[in-house]
């Protein structure tokens, strides 16, 4: 019962996320993407140290900080491209690729943690590949027949963030492994401290930079966030820091292969409801027929 609360708060968790990027993408870009990213991972890593003061100060390993280190850098590389990718896509085809970063640690579990994969499990793989082609499809204005096609910009960022979300997935597999008796609040506090220390020291040296070119004394320095990124980094942190507790508690105990994909299945179907009728994003047929046969990949990844 615990599991399958857990699988259902993280769902959850994974499209509030996914809909606070999708409010702040047209205003995190250039340095300010540091800042934002900075600000969260900062709220994130109080919400871990709450914790660590509930179940103790402990926990302070050398596999712990390496784990949580790798975990960092992933993380602000998926913020990043995941951010960007919303510039140029559906939020549902945002979500979509952020599903594909599952098969990560599947295959990457077959090898480190003795998860082999099925025969139906490998199906499921390759019809989830044909599902991304009807995703990215190109969509047709009602009002003129002028097809709208991904740019590669959007693309790169996409599979980057499809990258970068696996091996995500793949160091909180590792630590459960390494560190089975490990304290899950300490390596959520490094790991989102060690973020943040990083997105603003990229920020500060940005922020202050000198060039050759003349800058203006108002383009240099340390800027405040809109209100809008202060609300979402907030909600954010909060999303953020819930995943990684469950996702890395439960993975002590539950195959890479259904942890991943079940809380992903429920996410999809909340992210579609949420685009098309917040956001008003239309799906076209083979966007739906995309959809279709990517629940259908996760279902026999799980069920045969």
């Amino acid at each position: 019962m615990l599991v399958v609360l857990s699988f259902c708060v993280i769902a959850v968790m994974r499209v509030v996320q996914k809909v606070c990027s999708k409010k702040v993408s047209d205003e995190v870009g250039g340095k300010t993407f540091f800042h934002y990213g900075g600000y969260y991972n900062l709220f994130s890593a109080l919400f871990s140290l709450i914790t660590l003061c509930i179940v103790g100060f402990h926990g302070f390993d050398t596999p712990t900080v390496l784990c949580a280190l790798g975990t960092a850098v992933f993380m602000a590389i998926e913020l990043f491209s995941s951010i960007e990718a919303l510039k140029g896509c559906s939020l549902i085809v945002s979500q979509m690729f952020s599903v594909g970063a599952l098969f990560i640690p599947c295959l990457i579990g077959i090898f480190l943690f003795d998860e082999p994969m099925s025969l139906w499990q490998w199906v499921g793989l390759a019809l989830f590949m044909v599902s991304m082609y009807f995703l990215i499809a190109p969509a047709k204005k009602e009002d003129e027949q002028v097809k709208q096609k991904m740019s590669v910009k959007t693309l790169v960022m996409l599979v980057l963030s499809l990258i970068a979300g696996g091996f995500v997935m793949v160091l909180q597999k590792v630590f459960a492994v390494l560190v089975p008796d490990g304290n899950v609040a300490t390596y959520s506090f490094l790991m989102f401290a060690l973020n943040a220390l990083l997105l603003y020291a990229c920020y500060a040296v940005l922020a202050f930079q000198k060039t050759k070119q003349t800058v203006e004394k108002s383009d240099r320095g340390w800027k405040p966030l809109s209100k809008a990124l202060l609300i979402c980094g907030g909600f954010l942190a909060l999303a953020v820091f819930a995943i990684n507790q469950l996702v890395t508690t439960i993975a002590k105990t539950v195959p890479s292969a259904i942890l991943y994909t079940v809380s992903y299945a429920i996410s999809i179907l909340i992210t579609l409801l949420v685009g098309v009728f917040y956001y008003k994003e239309k799906l076209t047929v083979k966007n739906v027929v995309g959809i279709v046969l990517c629940l259908g990949s996760i279902l026999i990844i799980n069920l045969l």
